[in-house]
């Protein structure tokens, strides 16, 4: 199922921005469009120009992979792109993304919605941190802080608009229950032992060493059905096959090497004897008004554009700037968000040899632990972690509570695997809810937004379009 892939423009994705300024006959271009009556300020029209822009020649890239090495770049504006002429792909895309831009705006504030103190708190941070970064270079292009953050923030209300329309008791609110199902059919928590099927060198094992591993899994199921617990089974098989590394380590070593630090035996090993073994803009609140903005001026004759009414423009906007109520924030990235519950659940998937931080599923706390000794973790049906083998068997032929021994189809690995109810635990499903949502609903999701804007009225201004072509001002930097 499609992922809620909300855009994500970087500040190299903006290279080629255009800066802000009048026009020589005296066209006023300060906005993009106006959409249901509201003028699209320029930055964040040129915002939206340039992603488009970026995204036409990544599409023609990809359809000139197979050319030979050494050939140019295809020319965007004559490259078919999804049936279109390249410009006019790159003009139909910004012009979309401006309505959606708008939609969200105006359903957002329609719906009463608002920010938390701790959001906008995120989104100062993301934003300062940005604007040390790279806020002279998009000062000179002309994409002031405001329209930087009113993009971002439209990213994060478009995320909480979804969570209001779609969780429990919202307007097309999923239960709990049809979620609880999905998650059950899609996902699976399991535990595993990650058997080596190679020696302490690192060489494939042949039919006898194989045998034993076997035997050393079968072993382990008895004890793990015996009462043993599986987490302490695990650890005993770590240490054990890291001693048997070592072991080929010390034997391997050049004569005249200092002699490896030599380990206490440990008689708890099991299997000690076994041999040859391995493991753009800041965006004002709902309701407050964006100042126009012109592009900063370019070099050479457009220099002198630049006029009285550009400078009030600017000085409006930084008056804007002093009165309007504090920017609203968004989460740094709108990747929690998208993300899977199979992703989210990844916080607690360990590495034997790592020590990481990992959330406790039962008190949903986060520990930071030297020696990680449990393999526990969400899988889901359509990923291939830990094992493509494992994935199939878990989800075609293991009933929660079942624990079995999977062979992977290269021959280097057993997984003694116990499959649990991933339904178990409520901090779980709570912490991946809206995960889960955006798996089941963001085509929805889209497919209403698309609505919205074929519901809008929309005139572009095409003086606008004509001096901030993007390739216009890529042609003149190469120069």
């Amino acid at each position: 199922m499609k992922r809620l892939n909300i855009k994500k423009v970087t500040a190299a994705a903006l290279a080629a921005a255009m800066s802000l300024s009048v026009t020589a006959c005296g066209k006023n271009t300060t906005w993009g469009a106006v959409i249901d009556g509201e003028e699209i300020p320029a930055g964040v029209f040129i915002y939206f120009l340039q992603s488009a822009y970026y995204d036409a020649k990544s599409k023609a890239s990809e359809q000139n992979a197979d050319a030979p090495e050494g050939t140019p770049e295809p020319d965007v504006y004559v490259t078919e792109i999804e049936g279109k002429n390249g410009k006019d792909w790159v003009y139909d895309e910004a012009t979309k993304q401006m309505q959606v831009y708008a939609a969200i705006e105006s359903k957002f504030s329609n719906y009463g919605l608002s920010l938390e103190d701790t959001d906008k708190e995120s989104a100062q941070t993301y934003c300062d941190q940005m604007w040390d970064y790279s806020g002279e270079y998009f000062d000179e292009l002309g994409v002031s802080r405001k329209s930087f953050e009113s993009v971002y923030l439209n990213n994060f209300k478009r995320s909480k608009l979804f969570e209001t329309l779609y969780s429990e008791g919202g307007e097309l609110g999923v239960p709990d229950s049809e979620l609880k199902t999905y998650l059950d059919e899609n996902y699976a928590l399991v535990n595993y032992i990650e058997i080596e099927l190679k020696d302490g060198e690192g060489n494939l094992l042949k039919s006898d060493g194989k045998a034993e591993r076997m035997k050393m899994a079968e072993e382990y199921v008895s004890r793990y059905k015996n009462g043993e617990d599986f987490d302490s089974l695990n650890a005993e098989y770590v240490t054990w096959y890291k001693h048997l590394q070592d072991e080929a380590a010390a034997k391997n070593q050049p004569a005249g090497d200092e002699p490896l630090a030599e380990e206490e035996p440990d008689d708890s090993l099991s299997f000690a004897e076994v041999d040859g073994q391995p493991a753009e803009a800041p965006a004002a609140d709902e309701g407050e008004s964006i100042p126009d903005e012109e592009p900063a001026e370019e070099a050479g004759e457009e220099a002198e554009e630049v006029s009285e009414d550009a400078a009030a423009e600017t000085e409006a906007e930084d008056t804007a700037e002093d009165d309007a109520v504090p920017a609203e924030a968004a989460p740094a990235e709108t990747e929690t968000t998208e993300t899977a519950a199979g992703e989210e659940a990844h916080d607690h998937e360990h590495e034997h040899d790592e020590p990481l931080d990992v959330l406790d599923l039962n008190t949903g706390d986060i520990a930071y632990t030297d020696s990680v000794s449990s393999n526990e973790q969400v899988i889901e049906k359509s990923e291939a972690e830990p094992d493509a083998a494992v994935v199939k068997k878990v989800f075609e032929e293991m009933n929660k509570g079942d624990i079995e021994i999977i062979e992977t189809p290269d021959g280097e690995h057993y997984y003694v695997v116990l499959k649990k109810d991933v339904l178990e635990n409520e901090l779980f499903f709570n912490v991946s809810k809206t995960s889960l949502l955006f798996e089941m609903k963001s085509d929805d999701y889209d497919a209403l937004i698309d609505t919205w804007v074929d519901a809008q009225s929309i005139s572009r201004n095409q003086a606008a379009y004509d001096r901030y072509d993007p390739k216009k001002k890529e042609e003149k930097e190469k120069k």
